[in-house]
Order: structure tokens, then C-alpha cells, then sequence
């Protein structure tokens, strides 16, 4: 019965669109940085597979070498929503965390090394830590919060090469990653675990499916699936994190969507959920792009 019901509503949903106009958008995007052809058919090739699974009609063209020409015929969606869709360069990475609290001595010796005492001498600038907006838990995985406004002299200083000589033997080769911000605008900043060439030790290339969902309390959710090689990477960074009681940071284009710990021992079957402060919409989309297979470059609208 509630299949027959679910079929007419799906019905009755379709019938309604097709006595709505569809509308017409155009977009023209450049990139940001130059690129080979190879890329450009690529890029056109993640887009295509984007929008196909939108369900829009729609039509792509390299225009002038570096530009692409998106034309899209669609129901019920915005050129807002749309230019989201295109734009999203689909970068998806999990990272080891170390815990944040490892970190604040390191933190207060790269204040010291960036210290200036005025004219007058009493008075100490305390450069870094006058930045911290706020901590997170000890033993948890933020090293300290700040605001927006300070997160590129943050980066300047500990990106600092000379700064970097400070930092211990044990964390050589961390990678500082940024958060997305919380109600109050903070961004939390963790310390995750990389290697020589900074790269994940697990990346979207081994997503086979992901499609939207909802958590347990009801939030929405992307659910994934992950091919054999895949599942066996993140049955291992599990398992380290359970035993460790770490954490593992799941990053979109850079940022720090989520950042959860492992209760109950190592994933297995390269099934899981990333969550974040998501709207349905986001959701939806962001499973879109996950499951299109690629990540693109970084585009720039030039005019729609």
C-alpha cells in the first residue's frame, strides 16, 4: 500500500512539472589558475556528470581557450543554487587528528618568536595569543578558535618557515587545517597528521556512491560508500583513532566540516556519514557532487 502511494505521489509530482515552463540560465566561467586541456575536458567531464544527475538539461562548451559556456534548463531551481553546483571544486579529505591541547606549547613559542617589545618596554605585544578567541575541550580536537579576520596573519605565522623549527619532533610534519565557523563566527583550528607532500592519507577518489540522508537526530546527512582499497584505509585511521582516542577530520575544499571521534572500535565495509551543520539543499548537492567521481579546479564566474 505504501508503495502504491509513494508511486502515485511521484506521479502526481511529475504531472505538475510538465505544465511548468523551464527556465533558462547561461553561466561563463574562467580559471583561476592556468590549465592544461587535459584538466578543461576533465573539469567539463565532472561538470557534465553533475548535472546529469541534477536531472537538468544542459549544455557545456570551452569558449577562448581557459573559459567554459554552461547553458542549463531547469524546474524549480536558481541560478544561486545552480552557479553552488558548479563552483564546488568537490575536494574531499580525511585527516588524522592530533589532539589539540599537544599544541599549545608550540603555540606559545611561536607568540614568543613573533613577540615586539614597543618603545616602551613595559608593554609586551603578545602577536598569536591575543588572537585566541576561545580553546576547545582538553583533550579534544581543536588547538584554539579564532575569528575570521585573523586567520591569515594566524597561517602567516605558523606557515613561517624559520616559526616551523620550533614545533617538536613527534609532530614534524603536521598540517594545520581551518573549520568551518560556529554560531558565533569562530573558526576552530586543528592539527592534522600528513606526510612530506601534505597529502591525506584518504581522499574522495575512493567515494563509489554517496547520496543524502538523515543522521540520528534527524539533522541531514551524506551518507558514502567506499571501494575495497578505500574501505581498508579508513577501517586502519578508525581503528588508530578509537585506540588513540583521536579524532578524524573530514575536510570539503579545505575546511573542516566535521571532526568526530571512533566510540566503537575500527569501521569496516568503507561505509560512513558526514555531517556538519548542513541544510537539506546542501545536502542534496553535496552528494551530487561527491558521487560525480572528480574533483575540479578552481573556477570563477564571469558573468551569468
Amino acid at each position: 500500500m505504501k508503495k502504491i502511494a509513494y508511486l502515485i505521489l511521484i506521479l502526481i509530482v511529475t504531472s505538475c512539472n510538465v505544465f511548468k515552463e523551464k527556465k533558462e540560465y547561461s553561466f561563463t566561467y574562467e580559471f583561476e589558475n592556468k590549465t592544461s586541456q587535459r584538466n578543461i575536458l576533465e573539469t567539463i567531464k565532472v561538470l557534465k556528470k553533475r548535472l546529469d544527475n541534477y536531472g537538468v538539461e544542459n549544455s557545456i562548451t570551452n569558449q577562448k581557450g581557459e573559459r567554459l559556456h554552461i547553458n542549463v534548463k531547469a524546474i524549480n531551481l536558481d541560478s544561486i543554487r545552480l552557479n553552488s553546483l558548479i563552483l564546488n571544486q568537490g575536494k574531499l579529505e580525511f585527516w588524522e587528528l592530533y589532539k589539540g591541547n599537544d599544541f599549545h606549547d608550540f603555540m606559545i613559542d611561536v607568540n614568543e618568536f613573533f613577540t615586539d617589545t614597543t618603545l616602551e618596554d613595559s608593554i609586551q605585544v603578545q602577536p598569536l595569543l591575543s588572537k585566541i578567541a576561545s580553546q576547545g575541550y582538553p583533550g579534544g580536537p581543536i588547538v584554539f578558535q579564532f575569528k575570521a579576520e585573523d586567520t591569515a596573519s594566524v597561517n602567516k605565522m605558523l606557515g613561517n618557515k624559520e616559526a616551523r623549527f620550533l614545533i617538536s619532533e613527534d609532530f614534524l610534519n603536521v598540517k594545520f587545517l581551518w573549520g568551518v565557523a560556529d554560531e558565533s563566527g569562530q573558526h576552530p583550528l586543528y592539527a592534522a597528521k600528513s606526510n612530506r607532500d601534505g597529502r591525506p592519507p584518504l581522499t574522495g577518489a575512493s567515494i563509489t556512491e554517496a547520496m543524502h540522508s538523515f543522521g540520528p537526530i534527524g539533522r541531514p546527512v551524506v551518507a558514502i560508500a567506499m571501494n575495497d582499497k578505500g574501505a581498508l584505509t579508513w577501517e586502519r585511521i578508525t581503528e588508530n583513532a578509537f585506540l588513540n582516542r583521536t579524532f578524524i577530520a573530514i575536510t570539503i575544499n579545505d575546511l573542516v566540516y566535521t571532526a568526530p571521534g571512533v566510540a566503537a572500535g575500527a569501521i569496516k565495509g568503507g561505509r560512513s556519514e558526514i555531517s556538519g551543520d548542513f541544510t537539506v539543499e546542501e545536502a542534496q548537492d553535496l552528494a551530487i557532487i561527491l558521487s560525480s567521481n572528480g574533483k575540479i579546479p578552481k573556477l570563477n564566474l564571469v558573468n551569468n
